[in-house]
């Protein structure tokens, strides 16, 4: 059992969409058929501060600290977290966002690594299942579980990359593995 959930979080703002990416984590491990126990380990970003942003390896972004979120600036932003160590070597692992202003036109991709020097694995069916999750205009999309190879690191790491609209705000995200 012993799962652990590293949440960069000041619980004490915004309580919506914290909440909101509580549950996700709890809709991430349902979704993909895994019992609490077997949930390894995990982490979400809320983006209270932008500490868990990896800025020498993430690019055209910006960050707003006011209102808790990060935006493209041109083009397709490149999001990279810092690395968060893992109890376990993962074998699995599914991500959740929460994004303000997705179009059909734009862009959405996600990848993760187990490796202290990333080797991204992509995130497959990432989809939309709620739109308003507690917050007009905010929708939360999901991806499959994935199956995580090549590393017996536990250095995780997530990437997002979105863009094509510059009215896109990503709000948070969740990922679990195991």
């Amino acid at each position: 059992m012993g799962s652990t959930i590293v949440i960069r979080s000041n619980l004490t703002e915004d309580l919506i969409l914290t909440r909101n990416l509580q549950m996700i984590v709890l809709e991430l491990g349902r979704a993909g058929s895994l019992s609490p126990g077997d949930i390894g380990n995990g982490f979400f970003d809320d983006f209270r501060t932008n500490t868990g942003i990896d800025s020498g390896l993430s690019s055209n972004y910006t960050y707003d600290g006011t209102n808790k979120k990060v935006s493209p600036v041109t083009g397709t932003m490149d999001l990279v977290s810092v690395a968060t160590t893992s109890l376990i070597v993962p074998s699995t692992a599914m991500i959740a966002l929460l994004i303000k202003g997705f179009d059909s036109g734009d862009t959405l991709s996600a990848y993760f690594s187990s490796s202290s020097t990333p080797s991204w694995t992509e995130f497959t069916g990432l989809t939309q299942v709620v739109s308003d999750v507690g917050v007009e205009g905010i929708d939360q999309f999901v991806s499959d579980r994935i199956s995580v190879t090549g590393s017996s690191d536990k250095s995780i790491r997530c990437e997002i990359q979105m863009g094509l609209s510059q009215s896109l705000e990503l709000y948070g995200f969740c990922c679990v593995w195991s």
